[in-house]
């Protein structure tokens, strides 16, 4: 089963399908390289007012962090943890992903993040230590992903929310199936902000934003 990734700004959207584009119209202004749609389905979620009020708010929350960060003038250098949660949007089929598939891709990713991987030396030449621009290396970023455990009205749970719906396998507006997911989970029933959790979505099919 292949897994394709999309990254936003807060939010990583993971799909059980990684489908071809036949449209080669997918590009941004001025460029011919052929891109995923996730910077289209922002624009139009930024058409939403309460949408782009929370993102709004979301980035700014984010900026203090960052201050916070680049004002930190402590020696002693701090491991720095980010709650995830797996949204399982499922119609009983494959895409309905075990718990120990979800362990072994946090065991990844934060393997990866902190520079533990055993090609970590095999990097391209312009992220050399022997580059010009000597900061452009692999580096150990000192973050560490962890499986949330108290859902925002504060239900304790094992960071996994699992969804049954028939969306699951209907990738024509993701939208509607992440309210299916806000709206229908199993753990909380509500928003999960971005600001406070790294949110993945798991569906069968999500159509052209592969």
């Amino acid at each position: 089963m292949r897994i394709s990734i999309i990254i936003t700004i807060t939010t990583f959207f993971i799909f059980n399908q990684l489908f071809s584009q036949v449209d080669k119209a997918n590009t941004r202004d001025g460029e011919t390289v052929e891109y995923c749609i996730t910077h289209k389905k922002m624009q139009e979620l930024k058409q939403n007012p309460l949408f782009l009020q929370q993102y709004l708010a979301e980035q700014q929350q984010l900026l203090i962090q960052e201050q916070l960060i680049v004002n930190d003038t402590s020696p002693k250098r701090v491991l720095r943890k980010i709650p995830i949660v797996f949204h399982i949007l499922h119609n009983a089929g494959i895409e309905n992903i075990s718990n120990d598939q979800i362990l072994d891709a946090v065991r990844i990713l934060n393997r990866d993040y902190r520079l533990q991987n055993a090609d970590a030396l095999n990097v391209h030449n312009d992220f050399k230590a022997s580059n010009v621009n000597a900061t452009c290396k692999p580096a150990d970023v000192e973050v560490e992903f962890v499986l949330a455990t108290k859902a925002p009205d504060g239900t304790c749970f094992n960071g996994i929310t699992r969804t049954v719906s028939g969306l699951s396998y209907n990738g024509n507006n993701g939208t509607n199936q992440i309210n299916a997911i806000v709206n229908g989970n199993d753990v909380y029933n509500g928003e999960w902000p971005g600001n406070k959790y790294l949110n993945v979505f798991v569906v069968g099919d999500c159509g052209d934003a592969a």
